[in-house]
């Protein structure tokens, strides 16, 4: 009776190894395939932030001839997949950060270009700027974010907006910083004016359908 308990016993230890073997396997395998799916969407957002920086190159030498409603939509698409990517592999992700800086630098290039084509082809333009982290006032930011994805739905052919991680420290996005006297978040600077802190839907709504009014009148 002792040997069949024993014999039963080690049969079900031996059927529980190799499904916990198996599992380890499979989730192994699994996570090979959703690492190898993640590095192929680095790429592919890589190859497209190259593709939108050379495409602002060439906005530069025929500026009142750019189309900037497309370029705004093409930018906002790389946005919104950098955001997926983020929400996958998490915020501290290195990977993340770097595409994040690239994203930055390329929209302080249209942002430049924007302004350039604003004041010499007379576009109807009001470049937006908005500075949000992920380490201080999350929630705020997050808040913020909202009301400018309302502003930017409700005045697509007017409002461009640019969502800057103000945790990244690079030169280029330092010296923007400085110009514009970002020193906490949110802040959001709307053509060359700055405003400190969350701004509720309102206040910016009425800047916003100011700015246009100007834009028509001059």
């Amino acid at each position: 009776m002792r040997e069949i308990n024993k014999t039963k016993y080690l049969a079900v230890f031996s059927i529980a190894t190799l499904i916990f073997i198996s599992g380890v396997i499979t989730a192994q395998y699994i996570n090979k395939i959703k690492l190898n799916e993640f590095a192929s969407a680095q790429t592919d957002l890589r190859n497209y932030i190259l593709s939108l920086n050379l495409q602002t190159e060439l906005a530069k030498k025929y500026e009142c001839r750019v189309d900037t409603i497309r370029l705004t939509r093409e930018k906002d698409k790389l946005g919104s997949q950098l955001d997926m990517l983020e929400n996958r592999l998490g915020k501290k992700d290195g990977d993340i950060k770097s595409l994040k800086e690239e994203y930055s630098l390329l929209s302080i290039r249209q942002w430049i270009l924007f302004e350039e084509i604003r004041e010499k082809c007379d576009k109807k333009i009001i470049n937006i700027a908005f500075f949000y982290s992920n380490k201080n006032n999350e929630t705020l930011c997050q808040s913020q974010g909202y009301v400018l994805d309302y502003l930017y739905k409700k005045y697509p052919n007017y409002v461009v907006i640019y969502a800057l991680d103000y945790d990244i420290d690079d030169p280029a996005l330092n010296t923007f910083k400085e110009i514009h006297n970002i020193t906490q978040v949110p802040s959001i600077v709307i053509l060359d004016k700055t405003y400190h802190g969350f701004q509720n839907k309102e206040k910016l709504e009425q800047i916003v359908t100011q700015e246009i009014k100007n834009i028509h009148i001059s």
